[in-house]
């Protein structure tokens, strides 16, 4: 083998090697104080906090585990606020429903004369009655919040007693 042969053979790859290294840098943990501002990192939202699975998994079994009569009637589900179900409904239903829900002569029947329950109700309202109602009685989940439909069936009850 030639001079220049062996020359290459052995420098080329030795200088392939020199760049790798150089390129790598250096390894050595900085402390903060040491890294200009420009380059640290900046927070853009607060950390994300989630409960572990495993606790998730030991709530729903003390929840199971405890006893109905354990259960204080703190606990159970607030009531619906009739105040709100009043918002949505003048804001929603009146024009055609009327104040009281006593039904506007050539708009909308009264909704005094129904009795439904609240899966029916929330059915109904979610749905358009399957369509037949029409696009004014569609409210989703972006229109009327689960919460204000709870509310508005509580008010609307209340127009029956």
């Amino acid at each position: 083998m030639s001079t220049m042969r062996r020359f290459c053979f052995w420098i080329i790859p030795a200088s392939l090697i020199v760049l790798l290294l150089a390129a790598c840098g250096s390894q050595t943990a900085q402390s903060p104080d040491t890294v200009p501002a420009s380059l640290r990192p900046v927070a853009t939202m607060p950390p994300a906090r989630f409960t572990a699975v495993s606790a998730q998994n030991t709530f729903t079994e003390t929840v199971r585990s405890t006893p109905t009569s354990a259960v204080s009637v703190s606990d159970a589900a607030p009531a619906p606020d009739l105040s709100r179900g009043a918002t949505v409904y003048n804001n929603r239903c009146a024009s055609c429903h009327g104040d009281q829900g006593q039904g506007v002569a050539g708009r909308a029947e009264p909704i005094t004369e129904f009795e439904l329950s609240y899966s029916e109700f929330e059915a109904l309202l979610r749905t358009g009655g399957s369509g037949r109602l029409g696009n004014e009685h569609l409210f989703g989940p972006s229109a009327v919040s689960p919460s204000g439909m709870q509310a508005l069936y509580a008010y609307v009850q209340s127009l029956l007693e």
